[in-house]
């Protein structure tokens, strides 16, 4: 079950490869190239070490391995006069050129991965600004937001690490395999010595991992919660001054968070303090025991150990740079596995479908609907006609599927069992909508019209690019429900910004404002669900027959108040899960 986690894991780093370009995946085969060379470079520094070291020592060649003897005669530096400093001049050229190649690949391995972090997240985000409806109603949009935002920073670091690892396991093995032919019998024994004492440790910390893993990611989530439904009744928090009630939940989160943070560094960064040393202590002692149990003077083993010695200076910091890395792969395997299951390939951008056909009528035909986590019927064999540019009031109480049957009209859910016609066309024929779209015929205004942070004009046009507004139509709209004196009262008129979620203004010019949004989009029928709850009754009457008078198009309107109604060609009842015809 852990192999198969963690290979799961693993399998959902490669699904992030595959959604990402061609140019992206070439860059990254081009850091594994710029890592290979480095690697070569290093190899040859180490390698260059033991000759260096003879000269030094001026000990003869002949005891050298065949590959350096072979190397020292290939260059010509046997019975040269400056041995020592055209060799020194090799393995300074060598190590500096694999430095500079590490370095480089590091700071291209960053920009690289931040690069696709941020595709990733852009990814991420048209995929679920093109799911269904009713993903939304599964779904909290908190763990959506984090989704976006948090989480693709931690693909960026898993990339990262996951190009680290290869990087510094080509190092590693080049290194390796110089120690190897400098000395077999030292460089195996330590390096199996090492291996057994980072899989120990990997075997008491793994589990531990992969539970922080899951803990930091599922508290992120509900940090990003907690502070966003404190932020939206911040006005009863301050009337009721619960502030510490909301402080204390969100530190919960954020506190754990942190602290699963900081002990999956420790288990990262712990081995290199505890390994180190014994390495060190090893080496010497084999040294030591080499030099007295075989009679060898200190002076001809030198080399050996020099060049094993500057040999792992070099791979220790790699085999712990490759297990901290890893043990961060494991630590975001659950922000990975988020953020594919929320991408769909199958999204396409910048896809404008024409409006859908709507000449004549709307039929609704024996329409069933209930809610996947419900076993009853929101409605049941209902039946309804509207004919273009008719006015059809809709009342009912609360929790009697109002809502729902417009979220039928719109599209946004598709019937249990009964079809839906717009003319003689289902509205959710598979065959129409990749061509058309139903729901480019409607503008939907609700009761919580949520108003941008930015200005009136830009709230009516959402959507639009700034210059491409057209200010006539925005101001011809604002008159339509009546806020032509309120803009003209503003200094900065319709470019007096809203604040955050229409903060500066009253419930009811925020819905005027959100109708007058609806108007701007020209579109051939408008829905106004409770979208005037929040006016008095002289106002609301004064708002519907200005907007009945100024356009021809199809309205349905849902209120409580049967008054504000009085208007409408046809008023339904929607009640025990049936449509009942009041009054035409």
């Amino acid at each position: 079950m852990k192999n198969t986690k963690i290979l799961s894991g693993y399998f959902d780093l490669i699904n992030i490869l595959s959604f990402t370009t061609f140019a992206h995946r070439v860059k990254l085969l081009q850091i594994i190239i710029l890592s290979f060379i480095g690697s070569i470079f290093e190899l040859t520094s180490v390698a260059v070490l033991f000759p260096l070291l003879t000269t030094f020592l001026g000990s003869e060649f002949d005891n050298q391995p065949k590959f350096l003897i072979y190397f020292v005669n290939l260059i010509n530096f046997y019975n040269s006069d400056n041995v020592a400093l055209k060799i020194t001049l090799i393995f300074s050229i060598t190590a500096i050129l694999g430095s500079l190649f590490r370095v480089i690949s590091l700071y291209y391995s960053g920009r690289i991965t931040a690069k696709i972090g941020v595709y990733i997240s852009d990814k991420a985000y048209n995929s679920a600004l093109n799911k269904p409806y009713d993903f939304f109603l599964k779904q909290g949009t908190t763990k959506l937001v984090s989704t976006f935002t948090t989480k693709p920073g931690q693909v960026s670091v898993s990339l990262y690490s996951l190009l680290i690892i290869i990087s510094s396991s080509f190092l590693l093995f080049s290194i390796l395999t110089t120690l190897l032919l400098i000395n077999f019998q030292i460089t195996i024994n330590t390096f199996i010595a090492l291996f057994i004492c980072y899989w120990f440790i990997n075997l008491l910390c793994n589990k531990r991992l992969k539970s922080n893993s899951y803990e930091m990611c599922r508290n992120t989530d509900l940090a990003l919660k907690s502070a966003q439904q404190s932020f939206d009744s911040i006005r009863e928090i301050i009337i009721d001054n619960s502030q510490e009630f909301f402080r204390f939940d969100f530190n919960r989160f954020t506190e754990s968070v942190r602290m699963k943070y900081a002990e999956s560094s420790f288990y990262g960064s712990a081995p290199k303090i505890i390994i180190e040393p014994i390495a060190v202590v090893t080496i010497i002692t084999i040294l030591i025991l080499e030099s007295n149990l075989n009679n060898i003077p200190l002076v001809k083993i030198i080399p050996t150990f020099g060049s094993i010695i500057f040999g792992l200076q070099k791979i220790l910091p790699l085999m712990q740079l490759i297990y901290a890395n890893y043990t961060a792969l494991i630590s975001n395997f659950e922000f990975v596995k988020d953020i594919v299951s929320l991408i769909d390939e199958d999204v396409k951008k910048d896809i404008i479908h024409k409006p859908y056909p709507f000449n004549s009528q709307i039929c609704f035909k024996n329409i069933y609907f209930k809610y996947n986590s419900s076993r009853d019927n929101v409605l049941e064999n209902l039946n309804l006609k509207i004919l273009k540019g008719q006015r059809i009031g809709l009342i009912g109480e609360s929790g009697s599927g109002k809502s729902t049957l417009l979220d039928l009209l719109v599209g946004l859910l598709s019937p249990t069992s009964g079809e839906i016609y717009a003319d003689d066309l289902l509205i959710n024929d598979k065959r129409l909508i990749k061509k058309y779209s139903w729901k480019n015929n409607i503008s939907n205004v609700s009761q919580d019209v949520i108003l941008q942070d930015i200005s009136i004009a830009e709230n009516v046009a959402l959507g639009v690019p700034k210059n491409e507004i057209q200010l006539g139509l925005v101001k011809k709209c604002l008159e339509i429900v009546q806020l032509k004196s309120f803009i003209k009262s503003l200094p900065d008129g319709i470019w007096t910004l809203s604040g955050e979620r229409g903060i500066l203004f009253s419930g009811g010019q925020c819905q005027r404002i959100g109708i007058a949004r609806a108007l701007y989009k020209r579109k051939n029928i408008l829905i106004l669900d409770e979208a005037t709850n929040r006016l008095d009754l002289e106002t609301e009457s004064n708002l519907i027959d200005s907007i009945f008078d100024n356009t021809d198009q199809t309205i349905i309107i849902v209120s409580h108040r049967l008054k504000s109604l009085k208007k409408c060609d046809d008023i339904y009842e929607l009640k025990d899960k049936k449509l009942n015809h009041l009054m035409n």
